[in-house]
């Protein structure tokens, strides 16, 4: 059936203009950094960092707390008088054939496989150099308190959501569904928070549930939710016919990748 879409705009708070300047300028920094070593590891977490960074708030700040705790972990390393420099390079440099190697790599990974990945590649560093290591940390250390002072700020584009939500029949209509789709985990998880919190019946569905656990949520979703929230790693198998409205929360998005994960959807 004909695919109608519509692209709904809008603007970021303040706070949230500043964060994102000042992320950007951090990735940006460091992506051309990596680039010229040729350090492809750090390539990928940081263009990670900039999805997330426009994906929540939530999800940025627990990225930015990933990177300083490795960040951190490194520091210890480089520090270690017990550790040879041969063992310093080979613990922060760590890679594995089976990484991935570009973005669209790393979106094929499950929800479970990107965390893991994410805790080996954060952990990797441009230089075995204490003090630049130390003032990168102090960067991010920085941009993390920025990121978690804003933990209870009314986010301009989850207010933009539940305008949608309110101005939406398939909210209102009886057997009407809707799901909302994220690329991370973290948001999922926030927006299944804040939304029941405003009194929305809620399921979800994520890479890291077992298939009991998927089909319950299912389950759920043909009887009392409203609303399906779900990751593009969770699809795989599912089939959301009973939805005619979905909503993409993340950007760039391809309607055909995600139809080919959860089939397509009724329009």
């Amino acid at each position: 059936k004909k695919r109608f879409t519509k692209t709904v705009g809008y603007d970021l708070t303040p706070e949230e203009q500043q964060l994102y300047e000042n992320v950007t300028n951090y990735v940006r920094s460091k992506r051309k950094e990596a680039k010229a070593k040729r350090n492809r590891n750090v390539e990928l977490i940081l263009m990670v960092m900039q999805r997330r960074l426009a994906s929540s708030l939530y999800a940025i700040t627990r990225t930015l707390e990933g990177r300083l705790r490795a960040l951190t972990e490194a520091l210890a390393i480089l520090r270690d008088p017990n550790r040879s420099d041969a063992e310093k390079r080979k613990l922060l440099g760590v890679t594995d054939p089976t990484d991935p190697q570009n973005l669209t790599e790393y979106d094929d990974l499950s929800d479970e496989e990107r965390e893991q990945v994410n805790r080996k590649l954060f952990r990797v560093v441009l230089t075995t150099d204490p003090a630049a290591v130390e003032e990168e940390r102090e960067e991010v250390e920085s941009l993390h308190r920025l990121a978690y002072s804003l933990r209870n700020h009314k986010e301009a584009k989850f207010s933009e959501l539940l305008k949608m939500l309110d101005s939406s029949d398939v909210i209102r209509a009886e057997g009407e569904k809707l799901v909302i789709f994220t690329e991370h985990r973290d948001t999922l998880t926030s927006l299944q928070k804040r939304l029941e919190e405003k009194g929305y019946s809620v399921t979800c569905i994520h890479g890291g549930m077992d298939v009991d656990a998927r089909k319950q949520a299912q389950r759920d979703f043909r009887s009392r939710a409203k609303i399906m929230l779900a990751t593009d790693a969770a699809g795989e198998g599912i089939n959301l016919q009973r939805a005619h409205l979905m909503v993409n929360y993340d950007l760039p998005w391809n309607p055909n990748r995600i139809e080919q994960r959860f089939g397509r959807i009724h329009r």
